[in-house]
């Protein structure tokens, strides 16, 4: 679902050159990359989720990104916060077999993975916030509820990418951080459906006049024939979640040289990719990381 925020923020939304990316660390959620493949009820197969992921990733270090991926490892998937996601259904079993096959993908392509304890999103916001990406790559609003400073969408294709920096989102919109959250919980966010007709504009609208969801639970608030009506326990509980995820800190942000053979070999026998589709993207790899040395974060902050 998201915070569909876009139409509310365009001057916040800079268009930029390719070259704007070029040479910067970019976080991204690893799910959410992969959802995109994934189709409807889960009926795609894995392994041509998994092309598609390998190809996007190749093109992303083509123009010459670094990407880290953050990877939800979650400790019992049936029970996984994905179950609570608005509108977003997905097998548990095909979730845990995308996920370590991703995590098999970006280690033998030689990335950097960092697994998330919890929220991939929430944890490539927090990549950004230590200094450790430029942004984070999404096309998912939410990735500002966390708190990244700086986002970028369309960071692939064929149109300029979009960097959004989250202190002109604030400023656009003549709201905090807070309130900003106390808003896309009026209008629906990943973890929270909203109130029935009301969108963002009216959100923000009734977050500025009255400030928070406390205050608005004192008065009988009724706007756009709806009754403004969040219980505490909902509204702490999912500002909790965007205010104070779980994320890891101590992790390594480590390049180092592709295992071309072992990815093949992945992609082909295990996951039973088409072997001319592999080759062609494994050689599209090779040029784009020809002469590359293995290298640490530090070289390109």
């Amino acid at each position: 679902m998201g915070f569909k925020l876009a139409p509310h923020i365009r001057r916040s939304m800079k268009e930029k050159s390719r070259k704007t990316l070029m040479n910067k660390t970019i976080a991204i959620d690893a799910f959410n990359e992969m959802y995109k493949f994934i189709g409807f009820a889960n009926k795609r197969p894995v392994g041509e989720v998994m092309i598609a992921f390998l190809q996007r990733t190749v093109r992303l270090i083509e123009l010459g990104i670094r990407p880290v991926y953050a990877f939800e490892i979650a400790d019992d998937w049936g029970k996984s916060f994905r179950d609570n996601r608005v509108n977003r259904v997905m097998d548990s079993s095909f979730s845990e077999q995308v996920i370590s096959s991703g995590v098999q993908i970006a280690g033998h392509i030689g990335l950097p993975i960092v697994r998330a304890p919890w929220d991939g999103e929430a944890q490539a916001a927090h990549i950004v916030n230590k200094g450790d990406a430029w942004a984070a790559a999404s096309e998912d609003y939410d990735t500002l509820l966390f708190g990244a400073k700086r986002m970028v969408i369309k960071a692939i294709g064929m149109e300029r990418p979009i960097v959004i920096e989250l202190e002109d989102v604030l400023s656009e919109l003549g709201v905090s951080l807070d309130q900003l959250i106390d808003a896309s919980i009026i209008a629906g966010n990943d973890y929270y459906a909203g109130i029935k007709g009301i969108g963002v504009k009216t959100a923000l609208e009734i977050i500025r006049k009255h400030d928070s969801l406390e205050k608005i639970s004192e008065i009988n608030l009724y706007v756009c024939g709806a009754w403004i009506d969040v219980k505490s326990n909902d509204f702490n509980r999912v500002r909790d979640i965007f205010k104070n995820p779980s994320v890891k800190s101590d992790y390594e942000l480590e390049w180092t040289k592709p295992q071309y053979g072992l990815l093949r070999s992945y992609m082909v026998d295990d996951l039973g990719c088409d072997a001319h589709a592999v080759d062609e993207t494994i050689s599209r790899l090779k040029r784009a990381s020809g002469g590359k040395k293995q290298t640490s974060i530090d070289a390109f902050s």
